[in-house]
């Protein structure tokens, strides 16, 4: 009886250490990848709320990130995950995975409010309007947008830095979509 009570106890603390250094990652390698096939990021991203976070810091982040779905509203998430206000800003972090051979893609951006800057692979790859920590600093843009990114090695490593004071819901609304050259014509 005392065995089976170390044991469970064993088990669960592996659980629990395991789910907090998990990182949010997207495994697309599977997919079907012939020309002009889009793929959804929809999935639940890694969430720092209230932070501005640059890739190159994640290395020595103290906080722990919380699961939330992409896409989704802070205000108004599905049932079961956190709810926030509908103005501030946050971090979203996902490692999307896809097979080797694969190198130059393209990206959907949807309109996202209010503003953002996103990362692949620690570099910049697309911004619209100036992030901020308040409504007095940030400057909205609502565009929708198309960028080229490079997969390195399979992997993709986004970063969205996005804030929102101008509408009711804030955060990521609606999925980005990667596909190839082919895709992105049609």
């Amino acid at each position: 009886m005392l065995l089976r009570f170390f044991i469970s106890l064993i088990c669960l603390c592996c659980i629990s250490v395991s789910s907090f250094s998990e990182e949010a990652i997207l495994d697309l390698r599977q997919n079907d990848w012939s020309e002009g096939q889009i793929h959804s990021l929809q999935g639940n991203w890694d969430f720092y709320w209230q932070q501005f976070i640059e890739p190159d810091e994640f290395q020595k982040l103290e906080s722990n990130p919380i699961p939330f779905p992409v896409p989704g509203a802070w205000n108004s998430p599905p049932e079961g995950f956190q709810k926030f206000p509908g103005f501030g800003h946050a971090t979203y972090k996902i490692t999307v995975l896809v097979p080797q051979h694969i190198t130059n893609l393209f990206l959907s951006i949807p309109d996202m409010a209010s503003a953002y800057k996103l990362w692949n692979n620690n570099e910049l790859i697309s911004k619209n309007g100036t992030i901020a920590t308040s409504k007095d600093l940030e400057s909205p843009a609502y565009l929708p947008k198309f960028v080229e990114l490079t997969a390195n090695n399979g992997k993709l490593e986004l970063v969205l830095q996005t804030s929102n004071f101008h509408y009711k819901w804030g955060g990521v609304w609606y999925p980005l979509k990667l596909t190839d050259a082919e895709g992105f014509m049609n």
